[in-house]
Order: C-alpha cells, then structure tokens, then sequence
C-alpha cells in the first residue's frame, strides 16, 4: 500500500510500480514459487547485497527477494513536440525488477560443483521468464488509468555479489502524462 500524507499528490508511476510489484509477487506464489521479499526501491543501480540472508529460505518454501525501482523517466520521442508547456507530454518510465536468491558456495568461498551452478543458472533463467510473462500479462494494463500506457520489455542482466545471484529486467512504458489528474487520496494496494 502507497501512503502519502493529505493532501499530496500520489504519483502515477509510483502506482504503477507498486502494482506490477504485487503482481508479480502474485504470479510467483501462483507457480509455486513464492518469494521472501516483495518491494518498491529508489536505487540508480543495480543493487544487490553482499550477503543474501534476506533471500535464503525465509517461510513455508518460500526463498528470493524481488524488488521494482524506476529507472528514468524521459520525454517520449515521437518526432513531434508540445507547443504548450503544460500540455500533458508523452513520456517514456524505464522500470526495473530484479528477483534475487543464494547461491551455494563451497566453504572456502569457490564455486559449487557444475551441476549445481548449472541448475542454479536454470533457475536465474526461469525467474527471467516469470518476470518477462508477469510484466506483460499484469491486469493493471487493463486499468482504466494505465490501459493506454504501452508496455515494452527491454533488456534482462544477470547479476551477482557475494552469495547472491539473479537477474534484473527492464520494463520501459510510454504513455500520456496528466499533470491536471494527479491524484490526492491514498490508493491501497494489496501486496501478496
């Protein structure tokens, strides 16, 4: 849920993040592969931790930590411009969402045996699979609000540090944007 205080206004974007995050949570428990953490983060990097204690086996099976930031957002290059400087612009929001989980280290910190890097690699593949088809597939495109913002996947980039390893993939939407509609009460959302 997106709590502001009375009276601000409630950023689209950060609805629109926060729903694909619980989405995607969603779709993850759907295959039976629920995750640990699912949450909204304001990084300009990748980020992942040195030690994944928040991403080994947290609850009832569950193991891996995603999280969605907003990469950039950035006047949509259609060839034509705004005369008018509050015109509602079309604009490009680069979103990222990373899934995370351990990585098995033998005792003096090499790599695990083939086999087990091997399955390990699989299953970085598997969770850039579910993130591709959860990011497309979101009922929030379907949303009165969002249902004519085009969504576009981008690149996915594995990422490692310590005993963690995962991938990260991007999501960029292009959209009309409607500085008069901003919203100011809270819009809850549900998180899995």
């Amino acid at each position: 849920m997106i709590i502001t205080p009375a009276g601000r206004p409630k950023s689209p974007y950060g609805v629109m993040l926060a729903q694909l995050v619980a989405c995607i949570c969603q779709r993850y428990a759907t295959y039976d592969m629920p995750l640990c953490v699912c949450e909204m983060r304001h990084h300009g990097t990748l980020l992942i931790p040195d030690n994944c204690a928040d991403a080994c086996a947290c609850r009832d099976g569950a193991d891996g930590v995603l999280y969605g930031r907003t990469v950039e957002i950035r006047p949509y290059q259609d060839g034509t411009e705004n005369s008018r400087p509050c015109a509602d612009p079309m604009v490009e929001v680069e979103f990222a969402f990373a899934v995370y989980r351990c990585v098995q280290l033998s005792q003096d910190g090499s790599a695990p045996p083939s086999e087990v890097a091997g399955n390990e690699a699989h299953d970085f593949l598997v969770d850039a699979t579910l993130l591709r088809a959860a990011l497309l597939c979101c009922d929030l495109w379907q949303d009165d609000e969002f249902e004519s913002w085009r969504p576009r996947l981008s690149t996915w980039t594995p990422m490692s540090g310590g005993n963690c390893a995962g991938g990260e993939q991007r999501l960029i939407v292009a959209g009309r944007e409607r500085l008069g509609r901003l919203t100011f009460e809270p819009v809850p959302l549900e998180a899995p």
